[in-house]
């Protein structure tokens, strides 16, 4: 015999309502005969649990015109969800800025706004100055705040998504390790979901972007560090006790430069904009775009032979990642749109002119511009799905 609890009915019917819900928000509207063949839930159940959704404000039917042929007899009823019956809101940041996002239930994004931040205010203040930012976003929204189902936080650096708590970000000198998800909780009494921001990022690009079209892609995101995450089928890969994976500090060289982690050979030593940069002979501690677009000359000889020696170093991780997730393509999001496309071209090509015999495809690196509105907006969209999978 099991040792595990038997469902209780409330149990079976909120499992069922979540379902359907979640079938419903993935369609452009769906009706209970579709339902009830596509689950193999009896009709009593379906019509029980779409009346319920209905009289509680969740869904309503619409007029959807579908071909029926000659089909005679009673026409379907499509049903839809009532878009503002739920919200949710997403903030991702960075030690240079931050942007803010909430989605109704139906995915549309009703209010976002970015905003720069002050590079003297030390890593505690600047999660707290978040908290005043997220209420005046909900201000300006002017949405009842019982219909706010929770915050999704991309935070940046390493975080325990069980536990809400940062545990390291080298961006900050001043870094201690805070409880986030609890701060906000407690000072915004909302229910918060946290992640790493490129997780967030990737996320946002999948559901709401460039890269849904792929059944998996691994990102890679080129900021102040080196982030990488990978989504499979919509959902994001975790480990026990965290959504990112640390490719900043996967080591290319175990006797290489020394990283600000303290170990030697990590990725975002070479591959991060500060690394870049170093290596042309800027000695800048927190690269803007302009840096970049300013200080890289992609018709210097010298730049060339540094780009490359980095597209070298990518080439050797996507081969390395390739034998562990096997993504359908790699996806590299970068603020300097020009390095981003040079950067995977050689990339590409060092790895058709130095195949391997452990896969038969082409690997895919997907040069592409990163969208500072893409982390909130995943975050967003993570609560919701946190909530239709529980």
């Amino acid at each position: 015999m099991s040792d595990s609890n038997p469902m209780r009915n409330s149990d079976i019917r909120e499992s069922n309502e979540k379902m359907i819900l979640s079938m419903i928000r993935g369609s452009e509207g769906i009706s209970q005969s579709q339902v009830v063949a596509a689950t193999g839930l009896k009709a009593p159940t379906v019509l029980r649990t779409f009346k319920n959704l209905e009289d509680g404000g969740w869904i309503e039917p619409f007029d959807k015109k579908v071909d029926t042929g000659d089909k005679k007899g009673r026409k379907p009823v499509f049903f839809r969800l009532c878009s503002e019956s739920l919200y949710s809101l997403g903030m991702e940041f960075w030690s240079g800025g931050a942007s803010f996002a909430i989605e109704n239930f139906n995915s549309d994004i009703i209010i976002e706004e970015i905003i720069s931040l002050d590079g003297d205010r030390d890593w505690e203040n600047t999660v707290l100055y978040m908290i005043e930012k997220v209420e005046q976003i909900i201000r300006m929204a002017d949405i009842p705040r019982e219909r706010i189902l929770g915050l999704g936080i991309g935070v940046p650096g390493q975080v325990d998504v069980l536990s809400g708590e940062a545990v390291h970000y080298s961006r900050f000198d001043n870094f201690k390790k805070l409880n986030i998800k609890k701060i906000y909780e407690d000072r915004l009494g909302l229910d918060v979901t946290v992640c790493n921001n490129t997780t967030a990022i990737a996320y946002g690009e999948y559901h709401f972007g460039r890269i849904g079209q792929y059944n998996s892609a691994f990102a890679f995101l080129m900021r102040g560090g080196v982030g990488g995450a990978f989504i499979n089928k919509g959902q994001v890969f975790a480990t026990d006790n965290r959504t990112s994976i640390e490719i900043g500090h996967f080591s290319v060289d175990y006797h290489g430069r020394s990283c600000e982690c303290g170990n030697r050979g990590c990725l975002e030593a070479y591959l991060s904009e500060k690394a870049i940069l170093a290596d042309l002979g800027h000695r800048i501690e927190a690269p803007t775009p302009d840096d970049l677009r300013a200080r890289i000359d992609f018709s210097s000889r010298k730049t060339q032979a540094v780009l490359d020696e980095k597209a070298n170093v990518l080439a050797q991780v996507v081969r390395n990642l390739t034998s562990v997730f096997a993504p359908e393509t790699f996806v590299f999001l970068c603020r300097h749109e020009e390095l981003g496309r040079y950067l995977c071209a050689k990339a590409e090509e060092y790895l058709r002119v130095n195949p391997s015999n452990r896969w038969q495809t082409d690997l895919s690196i997907r040069p592409m511009p990163y969208d500072s509105s893409a982390g909130s907006r995943g975050a967003a969209e993570l609560v919701f799905r946190n909530y239709l999978l529980k």
